[in-house]
């Protein structure tokens, strides 16, 4: 079946309103120290694009292992995966109880000795600090430059974060999280958006971007199409270039009222991006 417009889907339900104020464990990637924040549902890790966690190498299974919630205590499974899944050097098949400091390696071989992906396993950090460590890390690896403070007091563009889900049914119905990416440009009188992105989408994919700051009265949101992707070479990043389909008046006047203009992502090999943020007059 193939929608047409975004009124034939279904509505996708409040991706951020937490249930409760409990803090959410991690698994921070040993390497990068990129971290994924285990939801309430389960979280699959796997070759395929669309587990929670991607791992695009060949050694691992499309649907390699699962982590999960029952009573308060996290699981981690095997789900039959060729190269295995292991915990602090034990390869484990039915659910194993993980606790915070354990080592869980995915696919041991003889070309990924430590696992084709290695994370440990958190959970003692509370929400506000896992954001904002997350928060410096993304800013660190997609090199924002800095800029003068607001003389307004209204938010920066660059300090908010922006998010993006696919809006398909399939999305709908397995209840994908959003994305954080990292965007570049956002024009209204071009009705265009540009952002990178660890997690390529295709041409025509039609996305939801939701832009966040605790300042914020509430997240604002645009319909997107994908229109054009591009590689960054060096970085295993891609590039999206999307045209603005939907933009509510309330979410246009917040952007102009409540946001200032600020020079966004910027790679080392790129020049730096001036006048970001184009409003309407």
């Amino acid at each position: 079946m193939e929608f047409k417009t975004f009124d034939e889907l279904p509505e996708l339900p409040d991706e951020h309103t937490p249930q409760d104020d409990t803090p959410r464990p991690i698994l921070e990637e040993v390497r990068s120290l990129r971290k994924h924040v285990i939801p309430r549902y389960p979280m699959f890790i796997g070759r395929d694009r669309q587990a929670y966690v991607c791992v695009p190498v060949s050694a691992v299974s499309r649907k390699h292992a699962k982590v999960f919630e029952k009573e308060g205590v996290f699981y981690i499974q095997d789900l039959g995966s060729i190269n295995g899944t292991y915990v602090n050097g034990k390869r484990v098949l039915d659910p194993v109880p993980l606790k915070p400091g354990d080592r869980i390696k995915i696919s041991v071989t003889k070309q990924y000795k430590n696992g084709a992906k290695e994370f440990e396993f958190k959970h003692d950090l509370s929400q506000q600090e896992e954001l904002q460590k997350d928060r410096e890390m993304l800013l660190e690896d997609v090199q924002i430059f800095a800029d003068d403070e607001s003389s307004s007091g209204n938010v920066l563009i660059k300090d908010c974060l922006f998010y993006v889900s696919k809006k398909d049914i399939v999305s709908v119905i397995k209840a994908e999280p959003p994305r954080r990416i990292a965007v570049s440009q956002i024009s209204f009188r071009k009705a265009k958006v540009s952002f990178h992105s660890l997690c390529p989408y295709k041409v025509k994919d039609q996305l939801i971007l939701s832009v966040e700051h605790p300042q914020l009265p509430k997240n604002m949101k645009a319909q997107l199409r994908v229109v054009e992707t591009e590689e960054q070479e060096h970085y295993g990043i891609t590039t999206h270039h999307c045209e603005m389909l939907k933009l509510s008046d309330d979410d246009k006047r917040a952007f102009r009222d409540k946001i200032d203009a600020s020079p966004l992502i910027c790679y080392i090999s790129s020049k730096t991006i001036e006048n970001a943020l184009e409003t309407d007059s």
